[in-house]
């Protein structure tokens, strides 16, 4: 295609749409019958298997040969249509076949020559006339008696009658009579053939017809397939001819045995010269036309005695044939697949340029036979430009919606005259990119980028598509507006929440317009389309008519040179009184087509009988001399069925038609074949009277049902395939009905052998009946057979990072086990094969893998599986890469012994190559407990944000700190879409905006910013789809508030609130922004009664009522107590003032006495010494919150429900300086209510103040509550946390615990490893909780126990272990008390000495091992610049003191050791002006002095501790790194020329180190090896306990993204990513064992032990009972 071409299909245009092509090579076989079944059968044995498998291992495309000669039976004459299929398959083979199409075997033979189906009246009534003149009675007699005049045809014909007709006995399964039937029609036929051929002849020579006219009754098949075949010149360059000569062949004409006749044309006797001479003329036609190249002949001698041409006799010849073929061909498909790919040279572009051909294609196809509906179209034309929402057309299944949206497709543009519009159009459920809402909306904007010159970056996040979609939509202009069809929204899955219509804009861009149809109840799509777009246009389609309906046959049957009678028509009439759906005209239509002048109406008799008997005697012929249908759409499509039964056999349209309908998608033309061939039933009965060479289904078997049925098949594009299915979902509802659910286990069963490749290259056995052992001789009923079905790798092509994935077998395989209940095979080829997971993880969506397990989540481990995906769904849609560490560190403790399954599966995931990372523990949250998912977001702020978007709370939305607003889907916990919202500012500015008024009834939310220097911009969002209904300037700014809630808005209708406690309310228009009315005000607090139009101003002292309308004082309520707060309730329309002395008045709201008290609630009887801290109403309820207490009062009946109380067990755990108060709550289910207490989570009945469940839910302060009855769920969000947890309340009420991950008592602040092996690691987090670990058991060693009982003002310092990991040291202490350094014995938890220090002097301290081997801690103390300090070593054996180094003025920034006791220290003071610079000084332990140097670069030291080796960077005369070793001869100093960046950290030899920007320097050669962009998660890792650290052998590096909660690993030679790791919570340090175990520690407590692990290596699966051994 040129440009021109490519502009004129993105637009949508319906004029000259090129052919689309599948990627599959689909070659027709044209052969004489007799003769060339020794290489048909050499083809289908040999050649194809292995053309079969070159297609799909070189291109991942499909292979198919046609050959309708191949395994032919008598009845494919039965109905004289075996031309009509072979031209019609000819045809099929050229338009989709992108290589070779056409290949002809020419032997000696001109071969068949059908009888004529149809014969012209005028042909007929000439044949009358020779009859009588050549005095062939006998001959006319038959002629009239076999064909019968049909006058439906605009030119009357005489159609051939059906063999069966005449021969009722021709397709018995009585042998004796079928073959004298057989025998009977092979006489008949021979003379009705020579009869045509005489009487053609003669009125050629006589001149009553033309030669070319009667042409055709002389043509043999092959002929007319090669006439075909090769008529356009375009396609020649796709065919081939194989031409074989038998040199003495003649000269067996007199021996009968060899049946001659076989090879050569034979007649009365002798050669039929006639005959040979057109194919001598055929064969010359072929080499004119054709290159040489592509003709190959062989001459071979006749087997005497062998009767032609014998596999054996000829193996050399075969062979040759079967050789040239393969060669030939494959060489034909690489060129074509080479042409293909220079033409695709954008493969992305081609794609879609082949899904937009398919969708106008099947555009025009409609339009085509489009007829009346002239009022509705013109009616939603009138819509369209002057609506600004999405149109709607809506109608039960078969009113024609489909056919409507096509002719719109072609009218809308109509309405845009002298400019350029541009039609999309999608129709859905007929692609496989049309058939979800992802693949559907990435289609699309692909299209309007490529329209507009735009660069599409694809992306797998659901959310950021729908914005990529809203952002595209606004390209439309004037010039080019943009028109959107969308038909049959119901055929989406259901994945992403397609149904829920939250992609669907609710508000349209100018010239952009949407139409979508559906159907009117399925789903309940038309109800989410009337609750989003209340005010949008609905157009209802209804039936046709039966006048329309009548009208609309006659014109269609037009278009076919096809009328009906008046009786026909009297019958069609009576028909369309019962049902006139468009579907019902179409059926109608098709069989019209069918009908004949000479035919009667069916007997109402046997219509009620067809409809009430399902199945029964099918043997039975139909009389064909009638016609009639049923008087429904489904009765009518099970009496076609019916006749497809009677006419090709019940077993095999029943499970051909079954297999059609229970495969997602349909089959393609060979997989059918395929599928058939795997069927031993059926070709039982196909072969009951032979036995073939090869067992496969002949393919002109499926070439006729699939020609009686193509009327209502759809052919489309399915994973790289073509595929036929059902147009209609009538057909599949009826073909269920009658094909699959009383055979779902067999064929089920067959096609998952076929996805799965079983009987490739390999024998299926199956059993001869006993009629065919005794018919054939044979010694047993058992035998097996190659089916010659292809192979079905997982990957068909890899080529290099081009995967060509076999998708239909990742799509199917699992249904199909599922279906068929072999569960034994779907656990182990797919659901517990962790390569088959990967994949299909890859390939196909993580969705489409969750299904797959939900399907059989009754299974317990499969349960396991599925809940531990749909936790980590929106990870894996990003991060594929992680399975494996998300799999181990979900359901590690869960692969037991009494779960094989899963234990198996966990021990694939731990030596999988795809990611080195591998978790030796649990490490995330199991799957079964309470906990149902994580709404997980980088920018996520919760709690204050929580806003409930969708009436029946089925989704949430946040508002993110960069004001995107993400909308959650509470069914999947998968993010449903991600709104950006515009710059509060014209400097682009945005600052933080907050959810400020929330009104269910009109479905809106108010936004603003509160923190905003000027605010002066508010956001309309829509409460059910979240997207921007309205951005409003106001005319004024207001100044910063501060608190969030010292501002607050109200909005109805178009006016807008704002109040500012304690300083003005202002109203605005909200379209125009005007300020409409002001007044200043001291109220801390204000409300709305609505129902009389009052503003309610609530300050200390009294309340003001203002008219809502101009701000004027209605009233002032004084008061002498302080108020808190007050809140109109419209329920009991009355006012609730709340004082500070816990009193609540009641005041009346009657416009007589507003304000007067009418009651009093006095709450001071039920909370003595709390004060007030909020109140707020729920339906009839009113809560006023104090600081542990919650008083609820019922306001209908007036009376006090209960006081719901912090239970003591939760108070006294904050005994030591409780500051804490109850800081969020949510009412759930009406009768409870749900509180968050700093780290608890407490639920407590409303009527009865019973606790109903208590637990420590989080290691962070719980921020934010809320509930939804959807599902009986709970959010939860905390501070400082990313996430937003959903819990199952029922299970929490159980105390369903999860299996969860190592995790300390509160969060894990610092991390250390020893450094040699076995490694040990010191954990410590909040206060005392200090832990000693085995890294490589993942277990506990010890427990060094609290110093201090006062846990609420402990403070401590990193732990550090020493290099041998037997000793911890750690430093304690209390405000105003001296701080103890702690040295611990790691193995037992003892503690072993404590050395009292001045905490305000203590600034560094390092633990080391000594020349001798014990353990050395150095501390270094000071107190200000300019006075001493003091660096000590302390013998830890000896608990003592052993020296102290002179240091007389300065601090120190650093104090190191080495192995062979240096002590190495960076002298902080005096600095450079500057203050860059420090000074270093290394001694011995004999307080020797080894080195001074100055210029020294502070926070710049790195030792490497098994050498005297360590690194500094001086700043004199430029910045550089100094590598400096010590030996017996003193200190050698190697200026080295790399900058490290900060904070290097070395390998164990030093030699490679890596700096806190991620550079990976090679040391010894002065130079950077790799870098890591921040791409990579490196930019946000700086922190004093997450810089990125090597591997001891330099090799790997790692480090933390903070932001995105992960661990990356990468390769320092190939600066490759090896592999990701999850947090799932915000890391605060994390370090490197010796062996390769990276240890960290998160914000929740959580601590995790992950070995890197190497290629060649392998992982055990540790059991659950390791003991702990001493391993000092």
């Amino acid at each position: 295609m040129n440009d021109s071409d490519k502009n004129r299909i993105l637009r949508g245009k319906l004029e000259n749409i090129p052919q689309d092509r599948s990627r599959s090579i689909r070659i027709f076989i044209s052969s004489t019958f007799t003769d060339m079944a020794a290489e048909r059968n050499i083809l289908m044995m040999d050649v194809y298997p292995k053309l079969s498998d070159y297609c799909r291992k070189q291109y991942g495309c499909d292979f198919q040969l046609v050959d309708l000669r191949w395994g032919i039976q008598d009845q494919a004459v039965e109905d004289h249509e075996t031309e009509l299929l072979c031209i019609e398959e000819i045809k099929k083979c050229q338009k989709l076949s992108i290589g070779p199409s056409f290949v002809v075997f020419l032997g000696q033979k001109h071969g068949y020559c059908p009888l004529p189906r149809k014969i012209p009246e005028k042909h007929f009534i000439a044949f009358e006339k020779v009859a009588t003149i050549l005095n062939s009675e006998e001959d006319l007699q038959a002629l009239k008696e076999w064909y019968k005049l049909d006058e439906n045809a605009f030119e009357s014909e005489y159609v051939a009658c059906s063999v069966s007709e005449k021969y009722p006995n021709f397709l018995s399964e009585d042998k004796t009579e079928r073959s004298r039937s057989i025998g009977e029609w092979r006489t008949k036929e021979k003379q009705l053939t020579n009869a045509i051929k005489v009487m053609g002849s003669y009125c050629v020579k006589e001149g009553f017809l033309l030669e070319e006219d009667c042409k055709m009754y002389f043509m043999s098949m092959t002929e007319k397939e090669v006439m075909e075949g090769l008529k356009n010149s375009q396609n020649l360059d796709g065919c081939v001819c194989f031409i074989r000569h038998i040199e003495d062949l003649q000269e067996h004409l007199e021996h009968p045995a060899d049946r001659v006749w076989r090879y050569i044309d034979i007649r009365d006797d002798q050669i039929d010269t006639n005959a040979q001479s057109s194919l001598s003329a055929l064969r010359d036609n072929i080499t004119q036309k054709m290159p040489d190249s592509l003709i190959f002949k062989s001459n071979i001698k006749w087997n005497c005695g062998g009767k032609g041409v014998n596999e054996v006799k000829h193996r050399e010849y075969l062979s040759r044939v079967s050789n040239q073929f393969y060669e030939v061909i494959s060489r034909l498909i690489d060129d074509a697949m080479t042409k293909q790919n220079v033409l695709d040279s954008g493969k992305e572009s081609q794609l879609l340029f082949n899904e937009i051909i398919q969708h106008l294609h099947s555009a025009l196809n409609r339009i085509n036979m489009f007829q009346g509906r002239e009022q509705f179209l013109t009616n939603i034309l009138n819509q369209v430009k002057e609506s600004n929402t999405p149109i709607i057309v809506h109608s039960p299944s078969g009113c024609g919606k489909t056919s409507v949206m096509a002719m719109l497709s072609k009218l809308i543009p109509t309405c845009f005259p002298n400019v350029e519009p541009i039609v999309i159009v999608r129709f859905l459920g007929t692609t496989p990119f049309s058939s979800n809402i992802r693949s559907l909306l990435r289609s699309i904007c692909e299209q309007i980028s490529k329209i507009f010159n735009l660069t599409y970056t694809e992306t797998s996040d659901f959310s950021e598509l729908i914005k990529q979609f809203y952002q595209l939509l606004n390209e439309s202009t004037e010039k080019s507006p943009l028109i959107l069809l969308l038909d049959s929204i119901d055929q989406l899955s259901v994945e992403d929440g397609a149904h829920k219509l939250s992609w669907l804009p609710l508000i349209l861009p100018k010239n952009t317009y949407i139409l979508v149809s559906t159907l009117s109840k399925e789903y309940g799509i038309l109800d989410n389309l009337k609750e989003r777009l209340p005010n949008a246009h609905y157009n209802p389609l209804k039936i046709l008519g039966g006048q329309l309906s009548i009208d609309i046959i006659k014109v269609w049957l037009t278009k076919y040179k096809r009328k009906i009678t008046q009786e026909q028509e009297s019958y069609l009439v009576k028909m369309f009184s019962h049902c006139s759906l468009p579907i019902f005209v179409k059926l109608a239509f098709d069989s019209a087509l069918t009908w004949k002048s000479f035919q009667k109406v069916k007997p109402p008799e046997r219509t009620k009988f067809l409809l009430k008997k399902s199945f029964g005697n099918t043997k039975q012929k139909e009389n064909e001399n009638t016609f009639g249908i049923e008087n429904s759409v489904q009765g009518t499509i099970h009496q076609l069925f019916k006749q497809l039964e009677k006419k090709y056999g019940r077993l095999f349209v029943c499970r051909a038609l079954g297999y059609l309908t229970c495969n997602p998608q349909g089959l393609s033309e060979m997989e059918m074949q395929d599928v058939l061939s795997l069927d031993d039933e059926v070709l039982g009965e196909v072969f009951q009277y032979h036995i073939p060479p090869v067992r496969r289904i002949p393919s002109f078997l499926w070439a006729r049902l699939r020609h009686s049925i193509s009327p209502y098949l759809t052919e489309r594009e399915s994973h790289g395939t073509t595929v036929h299915f059902w147009y209609h979902r009538q057909f599949i509802e009826v073909a269920t009905s009658m094909y699959v659910e009383h055979q779902r286990k067999i064929l089920h069963t067959t096609l998952s052998e076929f996805y799965s490749g079983t009987w490739y290259n390999k024998p299926k056995p199956f059993q001869f009946t006993k009629q065919q052992v005794k018919h054939f001789n044979l010694k047993s009923n058992n035998s097996s057979a190659h089916r010659n079905v292809p192979n079905q790798p997982i990957i068909n092509l890899r080529n290099g990072t081009n995967i060509n994935y076999n998708l239909r077998k990742l799509y199917f395989l699992p249904y199909h086990y599922t279906l068929s209940k072999q569960f034994d095979l779907l656990f182990s080829e797919c659901l517990f094969n962790y390569e088959w997971i990967k994949i299909k993880l890859v390939a196909t969506g993580i969705n489409n893998l969750i299904e797959d397990f939900r399907q059989v989540s009754d299974d317990e481990e499969c349960s396991l599986v599925y809940q531990s995906l749909s936790s980590v769904r929106n990870i894996l849609l990003t991060q594929p890469d992680t399975l494996s560490v998300e799999l181990i560190g979900r359901l590690y403790e869960l692969a037991d012994d009494k779960r094989p399954k899963l234990k198996d599966l966990i021990k694939q995931c731990l030596n999988t190559k795809d990611c080195i990372i591998k978790p030796l523990h649990q490490c995330y949250p199991g799957p079964g407990g309470a906990r149902i998912f994580s709404l997980q977001h980088n920018n996520i702020r919760p709690g204050e944000n929580i806003i409930f978007s969708s009436l029946n709370k089925s989704r949430i939305s946040t508002i993110t700190d960069n004001n995107d607003l993400v909308v959650w889907d509470l069914e999947t916990g998968v993010i449903d879409k991600e709104i950006p919202l515009p710059s509060l500012t014209d400097d682009g500015f945005s600052a933080k905006l907050k959810v400020y008024y929330l009104d269910k009834t009109e479905k809106r939310v108010t936004l603003a910013a509160p923190f905003h220097e000027d605010i002066n911009r508010v956001y309309q969002l829509h409460l059910e789809s979240c997207e921007l209904l309205r951005t409003t300037v106001l005319a004024k700014s207001f100044p910063s508030v501060g608190f969030v809630t010292n501002m607050q808005l109200w909005s109805k209708a178009n006016d807008l609130l704002i109040f500012i406690k304690n300083k003005i309310i202002s109203k605005f228009d909200w379209s125009s922004g005007n300020l409409l009315a002001e007044t200043n005000t001291n109220s801390h607090h204000f409300h709305i009664d609505d129902k009389n139009s009052f503003i309610i101003l609530t300050s200390v002292d009294q309340i003001e009522l203002l008219n809502l309308k101009d701000f004027t004082t209605v009233k002032t309520i004084q008061t002498d107590t302080p108020i808190f707060k007050s809140i109109y309730h419209d329920l009991t329309d009355s006012l609730y003032r709340v004082r500070n002395d816990k009193v609540v008045d009641i005041l009346s709201c009657d416009k007589d006495d507003y304000g007067g008290v009418m009651s009093k609630i006095d709450l001071r009887k039920y909370v003595k010494s709390e004060e007030v801290r909020d109140c707020f109403l729920h339906e009839k309820w009113l809560f006023v919150v104090f600081k542990f207490t919650i008083i609820c009062w019922d306001l209908k009946m007036n009376k006090f429900v209960s006081k719901l109380t912090i239970p003591d067990v939760v108070l006294k755990s904050y005994s030591h300086n409780l500051k804490h108060s109850l800081n969020c709550y949510s009412i759930y289910d009406d009768d409870k209510i749900i509180i968050g207490f700093d780290y608890h989570l407490l639920a407590l009945n409303i009527i009865n103040g019973k606790v109903l469940h208590n637990s420590i839910i989080s290691k962070l302060t719980i921020d934010g509550v809320f509930s939804t009855s959807m599902k009986n769920l709970i959010g939860i969000s905390s501070v400082r946390s990313k996430s937003i947890d959903i819990w199952s309340f029922p299970k929490l009420l159980e105390r369903k615990v999860e299996v969860g991950p190592l995790n300390l008592k509160w969060f894990c602040r610092f991390v250390s490893c020893s450094k040699n092996f076995p490694p040990v690691v010191v954990t410590r987090g909040k206060s005392t909780e200090t832990r000693v670990w085995d890294p490589e058991n993942c277990c506990i060693l010890s427990k060094p126990a609290a110093v201090y009982e006062d846990a609420q003002n402990y403070f401590t310092t990193p732990p550090i272990i020493s290099y041998d990991g037997k000793t911890v040291v750690t430093r304690d202490w209390i405000l105003g008390q001296k701080a103890l350094l702690n040295i611990w014995d790691s193995l037992s938890g003892r503690h072993l000495w404590s050395i009292p220090i001045d905490v305000a002097r203590l600034k560094r301290y390092t633990l080391q091992m000594n020349s001798s081997n014990s353990r050395v801690l150095l501390t270094h103390l000071e107190t200000a610049p300019d006075q001493d300090v003091s660096t000590m070593a302390w013998d830890i054996k000896k608990r003592c003191k052993i020296l102290e180094f002179p240091n007389k003025v300065g601090g120190f920034s650093a104090v190191e050791t080495t192995l062979n006791d240096y002590v190495i220290l960076l002298q902080q003071y005096p600095q450079t002006a500057e203050g860059r610079s420090c000074t270093i000084t290394v001694y011995n332990l004999k307080r020797e002095l080894i080195l001074t140097k100055k210029n020294i670069l502070k926070d710049s030291l790195t030792v490497v501790q098994d050498a005297d080796i360590f690194y500094v960077v001086e700043t004199d005369p430029h910045d550089r790194l100094v590598k400096i070793s010590i030996d017996l001869n003193g200190p050698k100093e190697t200026p080295l020329n790399i900058v490290p960046h900060r904070n290097l950290n070395v390998c164990k030899d030093g030699s490679k180190g890596i700096d806190a920007d991620c550079s990976v320097y090679d040391i010894n050669m002065s130079k950077i090896i790799a870098k890591f962009e921040s791409g990579n998660g490196v930019k946000d890792s700086l922190g004093p306990y997450t810089y990125p650290r090597l591997s001891f052998d330099g090799r790997k590096a790692a480090w933390l993204s903070l932001s995105s909660e992960q661990l990356t690993v990468a390769c320092t030679a190939t600066s490759s990513i090896l592999g990701r790791f999850s947090t799932h919570s915000t890391p605060l340090a994390f370090d490197l064992t010796a062996s390769d175990i990276v240890v960290i520690g998160c914000q929740d407590g959580k601590v995790s032990f992950l070995k890197i692990a190497d290629e060649k290596s392998t992982v055990q699966l540790r059991g659950k009972s390791s003991k702990i051994c001493a391993i000092l």
